[in-house]
């Protein structure tokens, strides 16, 4: 896939592409593509609504929300086998990094405003800002073997970069600054994950089947 800073040429099979316009905000983006269903958990020997809830729960106060919907009171111990029904906005999402696999020519880190270097195989995550120079060139590999590479004078921003605990869909967001990015994004297998890329003009992003 290819994207140019106010004209957006993507190409992508076997994923729905969908058009947003530049009023969209990360969080609004985000909202749009949650799965507000729920997911069953099957408990194991051993489980009690506390463990569950420090394993997979964004607040562990949400378990006495689970424990109303299940019918249970949170001293009840829970049985092997037992269906509770957990809505996916409860679930963790734990912040995953990407790591630079090329890198040639002037090529600048921001960190919160802050300006450094980039390195081969250095880890990069949300917040980051990265710049090309004229004759600078950079690509990401992200967790799931996703690509995104920039050629030079271009800027992207990752402003999200995570996974979510339990389901294991992936959330992975970028704004283009300035210039152009290319992406060979993996294939998205879960309803919940999505890829998407922001400029001032347009959105892109990509959800899974």
């Amino acid at each position: 896939m290819f994207w140019k800073r106010g004209s957006l040429r993507p190409f992508l099979l076997g994923c729905a592409l969908l058009f947003l316009g530049s009023g969209h905000s990360e969080k609004a983006v985000a909202a749009h593509f949650e799965n507000h269903q729920s997911v069953e958990y099957i408990v194991e020997q051993g489980d009690t609504l506390s463990s569950i809830a420090q394993r997979y729960f964004d607040r562990i106060s949400d378990m006495e929300a689970i424990a109303k919907r299940a019918g249970v009171s949170l001293s009840q111990p829970l049985h092997t086998g037992f269906h509770l029904n957990i809505p996916k906005a409860f679930l963790r999402r734990e912040i995953s990094t990407a790591v630079v696999s090329h890198i040639s020519g002037p090529v600048t880190l921001f960190i919160h405003g802050k300006r450094g270097c980039l390195q081969q195989g250095q880890p990069v995550t949300e917040q980051m800002t990265i710049e090309t120079g004229s004759s600078g060139f950079v690509t990401l590999l992200l967790p799931d073997g996703s690509h995104v590479s920039m050629p030079s004078m271009s800027q992207i921003t990752i402003t999200r970069l995570r996974k979510v605990a339990l389901t294991g869909a992936v959330e992975r967001s970028f704004k283009l600054e300035a210039g152009h990015v290319r992406v060979h994004a993996a294939p998205l297998f879960r309803s919940d994950s999505y890829f998407h890329i922001a400029t001032p003009s347009s959105l892109t992003a990509v959800r899974g089947d």
